[in-house]
């Protein structure tokens, strides 16, 4: 498989920048700036994990083309949902959006 070898580029979308910010900042808020600071390297090191193996995630039922990763610290606790789209032939995994476990996906 193709993703073994090496890590695939990541190319990250504006709109999972953008919901990575607000993550933090509730994190920050709502913990510690510390604590958000852990939970964005826990984010990003699943990022890197998918980059390395694409397949890692489930086939999106909805969304053609795309996977998900359910990115928890705890097994038992609330995490959020990596949604992303593994271009093969261009050697990239495009990380799309983030959608915390417990959000309603339409919004």
């Amino acid at each position: 498989m193709a993703g073994k070898e090496r890590p695939l580029t990541v190319v990250r979308s504006p709109v999972f920048l953008r919901k990575l910010g607000e993550i933090w900042e509730w994190n920050a808020n709502a913990y510690s700036q510390d604590w958000a600071d852990r939970y964005l390297s826990f984010l990003n090191a699943q990022v890197q994990k998918i980059a390395t193996n694409p397949e890692i995630g489930a086939q999106a039922e909805v969304l053609i083309g795309r996977r998900y990763l359910i990115c928890k610290v705890k097994a038992g606790g609330d995490g959020h949902i990596i949604v992303y789209r593994w271009m093969e032939a261009d050697g990239q995994v495009v990380i799309s959006n983030i959608y915390h476990t417990k959000q309603n996906r339409a919004e």
